[in-house]
């Protein structure tokens, strides 16, 4: 008798992990438009390399947005597949090179993808630099609306230690919504 001994991978769990991945700046929720009467929520992680990890100056967008079902998800597939990345840097003051990594993730109700912005060597990732040139460059290349820009360094401590338990007490709510209702305190 053969057993089989894959795991079972806890999507949320890898979602949630996603935050301890890098040093997490900043992030926002948002809302997308995938055609004229439905629109997707959003949340859209920017980080950067852990020190020591790298010698490139580069900031990574993730951005997770909840897909109710296959439609959706497709919808939502060919709008950020239609992006031009090359323009984004005309947007972007201070990108040297934008690198969209491959969406992962199918049939999950959740689309992840991940975009790799290297800044110039000059080019600070600061507080300001993400306020002034890349939340706006972000917001234009999406077309999407958002609420405010929240900074990592702002939320308490307790808060940056998020836990898969932390939000699985909205049954009704999406996971995206579960996870903005934690870190805004709702």
């Amino acid at each position: 008798m053969k057993i089989n001994s894959e795991k079972v991978i806890d999507l949320k769990q890898q979602m949630i992990g996603l935050f301890d991945k890098e040093n997490v700046l900043a992030f926002f929720d948002f809302q997308l438009a995938v055609d004229q009467n439905e629109s997707v929520q959003g949340l859209c992680k920017i980080s950067e390399p852990k020190e020591g990890e790298s010698k490139s100056n580069y900031l990574s967008i993730l951005f997770i947005i909840d897909t109710t079902d296959d439609i959706v998800e497709a919808k939502v597939d060919t709008l950020i597949k239609g992006i031009s990345w090359n323009g984004f840097k005309t947007y972007l003051y201070g990108s040297n090179m934008i690198i969209p990594m491959p969406h992962v993730g199918s049939k999950t109700q959740h689309y992840l993808k991940e975009v790799e912005i290297y800044l110039n060597p000059q080019i600070l990732a600061s507080r300001s630099y993400i306020v002034e040139n890349l939340y706006p460059a972000i917001l234009k290349i999406l077309g999407c609306t958002s609420n405010e820009l929240t900074f990592w360094d702002e939320l308490s401590v307790e808060k940056k230690q998020l836990k898969i338990s932390d939000v699985h007490n909205y049954s009704d709510r999406s996971f995206i919504n579960q996870i903005i209702d934690y870190f805004k305190g709702v």
